[in-house]
């Protein structure tokens, strides 16, 4: 019951900006919540459901991906790589993340390393932040033990 009410919670995100939910959106929330231990790039999010025998092309996925990074509902993670990955974010999570180079498995660390940093050195620069990110890249101890990397 827990996991339909994070589901619904995400489709009125997605309505409240003003988007459509339709078959192909929910397919591709989907895939994201099945892997959202995962950071998934576009292609695998294809693949995965192109399994499904869903009949989806490449450019809608990514079209959708960034409808769902502008209602907050993915987050959109630059690897060093150049590529970008997407993971599901359900309401109100503040995440900062271990994630691993070689199987893209995510892992939330917990509480927040911004509430270490001296706010008066960012004031005294006459600065505001309003938002902050904060991930740190690595091998997960799956990757490490079978020496994928």
């Amino acid at each position: 019951m827990f996991i339909m009410n994070k589901v619904y919670s995400l489709y009125e995100s997605i309505q409240e900006k003003g988007y459509k939910l339709t078959e192909h959106r929910k397919t591709i929330l989907d895939v994201l919540i099945e892997n959202e231990d995962y950071l998934l790039e576009p292609s695998e999010i294809f693949e995965k459901i192109l399994r499904k025998n869903k009949n989806i092309n490449f450019s809608t996925i990514y079209r959708n991906l960034e409808i769902f990074v502008h209602s907050g509902i993915v987050r959109k993670i630059n690897l060093d790589d150049g590529k970008s990955s997407y993971q599901i974010i359900f309401e109100d999570q503040h995440i900062h993340s271990m994630i691993c180079k070689k199987c893209g498995r995510v892992e939330a660390l917990k509480g927040c390393p911004f509430e270490k940093i001296d706010m008066k050195e960012i004031e005294k620069k006459g600065f505001r932040p309003d938002s902050h990110k904060f991930e740190i890249y690595g091998f997960c101890k799956e990757c490490l033990s079978n020496k994928k990397c």
